[in-house]
């Protein structure tokens, strides 16, 4: 007799970063770094093409900064919208930059830093350029340039006798993508995605090569009921983040990836059915069945689960 199983795995990455939190101000921005059209400041410039992510933009440790985005190159330009009840009575920029900043509101330049900063500061907007702001959508655009060391660049439009307090960062979770890819890669399909045993000179005779397709949610970490609805595929066994498994999405320290598929078995009274894994990173727990059958932490080391 043939039997369909059901084997459901859910992983939980060990991934640093901050909670999102509840933001009062737009904090997702379009970015690019190389460098746009001349027109890329105006409101009626299509940045649709352009990355998309959190402020600020920068790399880790550098003082006073809120990472969202991390940032390395030479230089970056930035826009996003974003709306107004009113014209606040004392408008001003909340910013922190490196070294040479130039700062458009709807297509209009309004202010310009040199050198960098080790905090977010106050830089009230002059008459002249208050007169860009109005009353429901509006567009901010940045350009950023930094040389060397640590660097950092996030800017919002606030009321300066009332500065909200920055929320902490929401963390980007695209990984960095690119059309790259080598001769071999290309050639990967559901069907040749690492068929071989694992050691070559132990083959059993009986064995299932379990690559190739699964479903994959990603959910809260705290959830602990498999998913009702599942969100795709993800070719194993390449990562989640990675070109070939097909996702390219980043997990959060908040989230859990849970794995599923089928596959037909034909067990023997005499014989034990084991489940083999190489490697789970980071903590993982696996159900056949709806059953839990074991559990394993640490990613880097093979283990097995006895699931006769």
């Amino acid at each position: 007799m043939r039997y369909s199983n059901c084997l459901i795995l859910v992983l939980i990455a060990m991934t640093p970063g901050l909670s999102a939190a509840n933001d009062t101000i737009v904090d997702t921005w379009r970015y690019t770094l190389r460098k746009p059209a001349a027109s890329w400041m105006r409101v009626d410039f299509d940045a649709a093409a352009w990355q998309e992510g959190p402020g600020g933009f920068g790399t880790p440790g550098t003082p006073g900064a809120r990472i969202g985005t991390q940032w390395s190159t030479n230089a970056i330009w930035l826009r996003k919208s974003f709306e107004l009840a009113a014209v606040p009575h004392k408008p001003a920029l909340l910013i922190h930059h490196d070294e040479d900043t130039e700062v458009f509101l709807n297509g209009q330049s309004v202010a310009k830093f040199q050198g960098y900063i080790t905090e977010y500061k106050l830089a009230p907007l002059k008459p002249e350029h208050i007169a860009a702001l109005h009353a429901g959508k509006n567009v901010l655009a940045v350009h950023c340039r930094q040389t060397g060391g640590g660097q950092f660049i996030d800017v919002h439009v606030v009321d300066a006798d009332n500065p909200p307090k920055l929320p902490p960062p929401k963390r980007n979770t695209s990984p960095f993508k690119s059309d790259l890819i080598t001769s071999w890669g290309a050639e990967v399909t559901a069907d040749n995605a690492w068929t071989e045993y694992p050691r070559p000179q132990l083959e059993r005779g009986g064995w299932t090569n379990l690559n190739g397709l699964w479903e994959y949610a990603i959910t809260p970490i705290e959830r602990q009921q498999k998913p009702e609805q599942w969100q795709g595929k993800i070719l194993v066994p390449y990562a989640l983040e990675s070109k070939l498994g097909g996702v390219q999405r980043l997990l959060d320290q908040d989230e859990a990836l849970w794995y599923r598929r089928t596959m037909e078995l034909q067990p023997r009274a005499d014989h034990r059915t084991q489940l083999n894994f190489e490697a789970v990173d980071y903590r993982c727990a696996v159900f056949v069945n709806d059953r839990a059958v074991g559990s394993h932490q640490g990613g880097h080391t093979p283990f097995s689960f006895d699931v006769t």
